[in-house]
C-alpha cells in the first residue's frame, strides 16, 4: 500500500511539473484587436496587416508563418523565438519579403485610427501610406502573459502610426488663375499633416517654405487640425512682400510640445502673393522640413502684338512710327518699355529702366512691331493714336480678346493708307478753281448788299 502512495504521489508530481509547462503555451480561443492610431484625417489611408508568428495548438508552440519561413532562410535574425516576447525585426521583414497578399486590408481610411478586429493571438506586421503621409513599419503582438497562471492571455493592443514622409500638396485656390494679368492677386493652399517625433528626440522642429518666382508673399495664415494659429505664438514668418523672395513658416517649439499632441492633424499655409514678373508668368513651390521635393503651382499672362504695315495688297510694308493706346474696360492701360517695340504692364511693383517712364501711348520699333506683355483675359481696345508719317489713322482696329490657352497670345495687322495729296505744280492745276471760287464770292456779296440798300430806299 504504500508503495502505491509513492507511485500515486510521483504521478501527481509528475502531472504538477507537465501540466505547468505546458499551461504556459495554452492558447485560449478569444481573440483580439490592434488599433492603428494617429493617421491622417481625409488622407485616403490603405493599411495593409501580415501575421508573422502564430500558435501552434497541436504543438502547444509559437511559429513563424509560411511568408516569414522563406525569408528566415535568407536572414535568419529576423525573427527569435526563443524570448519572451518573440524578437522581430519587422522593418527589415516589410522592406523585401513581404507577401502579395496580406491577411487583412483596410482601404480609404479617413479617420484618424483604424481597427483590426477578430485577430488570433499571434505577432503582426502592418503598412500603412496614404495621399499625402507615409508611415514607418509597425508591428505588435496580440498577447500578454498571466502574471498568476502563467498562461497566455489575447490583448488588444493600440500602435501611434508615425510619419515616414509627410507629402506637401500645393493648390491654387482659383483654379481658372494659371492665367492671370500682371499685378493680379493670387491665392494658394498648401496642405501637409503635422509630423509625429520620436519619444527619444529632443530637437523637434517643423517648416514649411513658399518659394515663389515671379511673384511677392504679401499674406500667409496657418491652421492646424482645422484651427487658425495665432501668429509669433504658435509660428514665426520670415519676411514678407519682397519679390522672389521664399517665406518660411517655423512652428515654435511651446506649439510642437514634447506629447506628440498634433502628431497626423492636417495642416493648411493660406498664402497671398501678387505677380510681379514683366511677362506675367509665375511659378510658386512649397516644401516642408519633412518633404523636400517640391510641389509646384505655375501661371502665365496674355500678350498682344501690333504690325504696322501700309496697305499694299500683294506685299504689305513694315511702317515705323506709330503709336498706339490699349484699353481694358474704361481703363487706359500704362505700359513700361523694356526695349525697342517691347512693353510691360505697368503695375507698383514694375521696375523702370533708368531713363524710361511710364506710358499710355506704345511705339512699334523700326520693324514695325509693338508687343505689350502681362495682360490677362478679357477684351482689350486698341487705338491708333498716331500714324506715320504720310499716313492717315487707322480707325477701324477690331477689339482684341485674350482668352486662356490657344489665345493667350495674340497677334494682329494694322494697316495704313497714304494720305491723298492734290497736285501744286504742272498746269493750271487748283488755282483756277481757287480764283472762280473769290469771284463767286464776292459776286454774292455785293449781290447781297445792293439788295439791302435798294431795300432800304423804299
Amino acid at each position: 500500500m504504500k508503495k502505491m502512495k509513492k507511485l500515486f504521489a510521483m504521478l501527481l508530481t509528475l502531472a504538477m511539473v507537465f501540466g505547468m509547462s505546458m499551461t504556459s503555451f495554452a492558447a485560449p480561443a478569444a481573440t483580439a484587436k490592434i488599433t492603428v492610431k494617429n493617421l491622417t484625417a481625409n488622407d485616403n489611408t490603405t493599411l495593409n496587416l501580415y501575421q508573422v508568428v502564430k500558435f501552434n495548438d497541436a504543438t502547444s508552440s509559437w511559429e513563424v508563418t509560411d511568408w516569414v519561413k522563406n525569408a528566415l532562410k535568407s536572414d535568419p535574425s529576423l525573427v527569435d523565438l526563443t524570448t519572451k516576447p518573440a524578437k522581430i525585426d519587422y522593418a527589415k521583414l516589410a522592406e523585401k519579403y513581404l507577401p502579395t497578399s496580406p491577411n487583412a486590408v483596410k482601404e480609404n481610411v479617413n479617420t484618424t485610427s483604424c481597427d483590426f478586429t477578430d485577430l488570433e493571438v499571434g505577432a503582426y506586421l502592418i503598412t500603412a501610406s496614404g495621399d499625402t503621409t507615409s508611415y514607418t513599419v509597425m508591428g505588435t503582438g496580440t498577447y500578454d502573459y498571466d502574471e498568476n497562471s502563467n498562461l497566455i492571455k489575447p490583448v488588444s493592443k493600440e500602435i501611434s502610426a508615425k510619419g515616414e514622409t509627410y507629402t506637401v500638396v500645393k493648390t491654387l485656390k482659383n483654379s481658372n488663375q494659371t492665367f492671370v494679368i500682371k499685378g493680379e492677386t493670387v491665392e494658394f493652399n498648401i496642405d501637409t499633416v503635422f509630423p509625429s517625433y520620436a519619444d527619444d528626440n529632443t530637437n523637434r522642429t517643423f517648416t514649411i517654405t513658399d518659394t515663389p518666382t515671379g511673384m511677392k508673399v504679401t499674406g500667409v495664415k496657418v491652421s492646424v487640425g482645422g484651427t487658425e494659429l495665432t501668429k509669433n505664438v504658435d509660428y514665426t514668418i520670415s519676411e514678407l512682400g519682397v519679390k522672389d523672395k521664399a517665406v518660411t513658416v517655423s512652428f515654435t517649439s511651446d506649439y510642437i510640445g514634447t506629447s506628440n499632441a498634433h502628431a497626423a492633424a492636417a495642416v493648411r499655409v493660406e498664402v497671398t502673393a501678387v505677380v510681379t514678373s514683366d511677362d506675367g508668368t509665375y511659378s510658386n513651390k512649397a516644401t516642408s522640413g519633412y518633404d523636400s521635393t517640391p510641389s509646384e503651382v505655375v501661371g502665365t499672362s496674355g500678350s498682344i502684338t501690333i504690325n504696322k504695315t501700309d496697305d499694299n495688297k500683294t506685299t504689305p510694308n513694315p511702317l515705323t512710327g506709330a503709336k498706339f493706346s490699349i484699353k481694358k474696360g474704361e481703363t487706359t492701360l500704362e505700359f513700361v518699355e523694356l526695349s525697342a517695340g517691347e512693353y510691360t504692364l505697368y503695375t507698383e511693383d514694375t521696375v523702370i529702366p533708368e531713363g524710361k517712364q511710364k506710358v499710355t501711348d506704345v511705339t512699334v520699333n523700326e520693324k514695325g512691331v509693338v508687343t505689350v506683355k502681362g495682360l490677362g483675359a478679357g477684351e482689350y481696345v486698341i487705338t491708333e493714336t498716331l500714324a506715320p508719317e504720310g499716313y492717315s489713322v487707322n480707325n477701324n482696329i477690331p477689339n482684341v480678346t485674350l482668352e486662356k490657352g490657344e489665345h493667350q497670345n495674340r497677334t494682329i495687322q494694322v494697316k495704313d493708307s497714304k494720305l491723298s495729296a492734290l497736285p501744286s505744280t504742272g498746269g493750271i492745276g487748283t488755282t483756277i478753281f481757287t480764283i472762280a471760287g473769290c469771284v463767286i464770292m464776292i459776286a454774292a456779296a455785293g449781290l447781297f448788299f445792293a439788295s439791302r440798300k435798294k431795300s432800304d430806299n423804299k
